[in-house]
């Protein structure tokens, strides 16, 4: 009769729709990641997810207030087809967050190298054209280092002279400077001053410098394509920029983590990667002690 017709339909549906969540879901072949302001671990958890092996399908809900610049390139990031999988689910956790972060983990060296043709190819095709011939020094400070998260710390001044090195090495005597505290509007005031006295050793040393910040694409299109990229902190913004280029023209930081007071060395990286500490916020108790902060600079490991 009509009901037990209705009973039938309802428990067909049910049987199809328990199919599709186990296949979609408990295998995990489906992944949509949540609406995030945050470009760079967008980007790195949208490619970790969409090359490994068993998600076959993965998108990005957007975010109305990232503007219509950042999600028109996320749409075509988005819409490039790529059949290519990589067997190397590195990461330790399935948490959704900072899949570009070493913690580390085995296979974070060898997911990113292979990874990294895929996602200069996809960036070529999202980005626009633009000439740029000067090396590019991405420096993060906004809410960071503030509040003493364990993966984001000042550099010494060691690392400092390290990339001076290399920069004349390269035969540079300009870099290119995106201090752009404007994207993340936070400490603006103590964050120039610490940019002043890293930028005061670069001219001490021949380095002239220029500054500029754009809107964050037009920063992160400048990272893609210039010549040489160098982050002086951890950063997933610069590390989703350097990981599409040849590895030997992107460098960065050591990327470690301060765990219980020490700190735990990013051993893995086919790019020029620091081995220098930098300062631990075990050793400072105030960062707006713009004194305290320079000294600390200065001290070696």
């Amino acid at each position: 009769d009509w009901s037990s017709d209705v009973c039938s339909s309802d428990l067909f549906i049910l049987i199809f729709i328990l199919i599709i969540l186990y296949y979609y879901g408990l295998t995990n072949s489906l992944m949509v990641l949540s609406p995030s302001t945050n470009i760079g671990n967008m980007l790195s958890d949208y490619f970790y997810y969409k090359l490994t092996y068993n998600h076959r399908f993965t998108s990005l809900l957007l975010d109305p207030k990232n503007g219509n610049e950042i999600n028109n390139f996320l749409k075509k990031v988005i819409n490039h087809k790529t059949d290519i999988k990589i067997d190397i689910p590195y990461a330790k956790n399935n948490i959704i967050s900072n899949k570009w972060l070493y913690k580390n983990s085995p296979g974070f060296e060898e997911f990113w190298k292979k990874a990294r043709p895929i996602i200069k190819e996809i960036y070529m095709n999202s980005l626009p054209e633009i000439n740029i011939n000067i090396p590019v020094v991405h420096f993060r400070c906004s809410d960071v280092p503030f509040i003493k998260n364990s993966d984001y710390h000042l550099p010494k001044m060691n690392y400092i002279y390290q990339i001076i090195d290399e920069l004349q090495r390269r035969n540079y005597n300009n870099i290119l400077f995106l201090n752009c505290f404007s994207h993340i509007n936070k400490n603006n005031t103590i964050c120039q001053k610490i940019l002043n006295i890293y930028v005061n050793e670069f001219e001490k040393n021949g380095i002239n410098v220029k500054f500029e910040c754009g809107t964050i694409i037009e920063d992160f299109n400048k990272m893609v394509k210039c010549p040489f990229l160098i982050s002086l902190n951890s950063s997933s913004f610069a590390f989703m920029a350097g990981i599409s280029k040849d590895p030997i023209n992107y460098m960065s930081n050591n990327m470690g983590e301060e765990i219980n007071n020490e700190f735990i060395k990013q051993t893995e990286g086919d790019w020029i990667y620091s081995s220098y500490e930098p300062i631990l916020h075990k050793d400072i108790k105030n960062y707006y002690d713009i004194n305290e902060l320079k000294r600390l600079m200065f001290l070696t490991d």
